[in-house]
């Protein structure tokens, strides 16, 4: 989590071209949303063994929140991919599932 968030702050500190700032607040917004999901899953990995519902809290519901963050958050920051290789005509490669 520290270094996604090291990694985070360093890309902040380049400001991308005039023309791909969409892009590159795609990209950040997802990796937030990533380090937010990060973030909760330690504070749930700090639980006690045998914790209660009651210890659970709502970390759950938020941990689901955050996931559906996640995910659209990389759906965004695809389709700012895809235009902007489409303007600059680069053909992207998609791999995975």
């Amino acid at each position: 989590n520290r270094e996604l968030a090291a990694n985070t702050t360093v890309t902040q500190a380049f400001p991308p071209p005039e023309d791909a700032a969409v892009l590159h607040a795609s990209m950040l917004d997802y990796l937030k949303s990533v380090d937010a999901a990060f973030a909760k899953l330690e504070e749930m990995g700090k639980l006690p063994d045998g914790y209660s519902d009651q210890q659970f809290g709502s970390l759950g519901t938020d941990m689901e929140r955050l996931i559906g963050d996640v995910d659209s958050k990389a759906i965004a920051w695809n389709a700012a991919q895809k235009a902007y290789a489409k303007q600059h005509g680069v053909t992207l490669r998609e791999t995975g599932g």
